[in-house]
């Protein structure tokens, strides 16, 4: 799809912070207000925004695990769709994407802990019996979701901007120990939470009748998860599919344990405009690099880039195609 110089602009500057003003708009890009409000308006109707909560998990008592599978063979077919579908539906689950290469499908489910996260899993085979060939199953420590300044031609001059959750962060010290700085939801912060993902574009009073409050008790709960850094801000997701983007997931496999190379890959994206998100995870493998571009060539030049980067530190890079992200329905929502 094409984009004018503008309407790139406007995006990135809106990206992160969706919650801005036409007229703090207006002022970042020195395009005056009128033409802010009519380009948002062209880019929300083309499907090229999508205004969602970035959400702190952690806070809220949950740990997130990255899961990759493979199914066996065509004979699991039908058991896949209906695994994935119940996967798609429930309300532990914030990403679900179709992959390419070794794995089939790649999800993000929350628990409480690891245990709860295998339970879940291990009830949802028993629903839908299948056999996988590859499963690999990772505990995610930190997350940034990056700008996108690949948007923009002059992308070095635009410095690197990131909103993210870190699972240290968000612990807190109590009598010597270490323990989560949890937020107590109730079943109203969730449905709130719930109708947030499932579109946040509507206004208050159509968000709280969909959720079957007053719209002062909406907002009221809603200044309130904001306050506690539970929505840590609004964002807009500018799905890459949209501007005929392709999505790979480089999958980085370290020889050492170095707390210090987090800081170090998230310096490197600086340098690599086409970086949008980086995952520090412990599993199967380190790291994931979220990575959008042009020609599949674009995403191996990345890799050997980042190769060279991390040196004799380096196990293993895999690069896995993201052919279609699944949007879920119910995340956060009740069971």
């Amino acid at each position: 799809m094409h984009l004018t110089p503008r309407s790139r602009s406007i995006l990135i500057a809106c990206q992160l912070k969706a919650d801005q003003s036409i007229e703090e708009l207006a002022a970042t890009t020195q395009i005056p207000p009128h033409t802010v409000r009519r380009e948002l308006s062209s880019l929300r109707e083309r499907g090229l925004i999508i205004r969602l909560p970035f959400v702190d998990v952690f806070r809220l008592g949950y740990m997130e695990s990255q899961f990759f599978f493979t199914v066996a063979s065509e004979r699991s077919e039908g058991s896949a769709a209906s695994f994935v579908g119940s996967l798609r539906n429930s309300w532990r689950v914030p990403w679900l994407a179709t992959l390419g290469g070794t794995y089939h499908y790649g999800a993000t489910i929350i628990g409480r802990d690891v245990s709860e996260t295998f339970d879940f899993l291990e009830s949802l085979s028993r629903l839908h019996p299948l056999m996988l060939q590859n499963k690999a199953l990772n505990t995610l420590i930190s997350f940034r979701y990056l700008l996108k300044r690949h948007l923009v031609e002059d992308h070095d001059s635009i410095p690197l901007d990131w909103v993210g959750v870190s699972m240290c962060e968000s612990l807190g010290e109590h009598d010597n120990s270490v323990s989560y700085s949890r937020f107590e939801a109730d079943s109203l912060d969730r449905r709130i939470l719930a109708e947030l993902f499932r579109s946040s574009e509507r206004s208050n009073k159509d968000l709280a009748t969909a959720v079957g409050i007053t719209r002062s008790t909406f907002e009221y709960r809603l200044i309130r998860l904001i306050d506690e850094q539970i929505i840590i801000r609004f964002i807009n997701v500018i799905p890459p599919g949209r501007l005929g983007m392709l999505t790979y997931k480089l999958i980085v496999s370290l020889r050492v344990f170095d707390s210090a190379i987090w800081e170090e890959l998230c310096r490197f994206c600086q340098d690599v405009p086409n970086i949008v998100n980086i995952i520090h995870c412990v599993g199967k493998w380190d790291y994931e690099l979220g990575v959008e571009v042009t020609i599949p060539n674009q995403a191996f030049q990345i890799a050997q880039k980042l190769s060279l980067f991390l040196g004799e530190r380096l196990a293993a890079i895999e690069i896995i195609p993201v052919f279609q992200q699944i949007v879920p329905t119910n995340f956060l929502g009740l069971e």
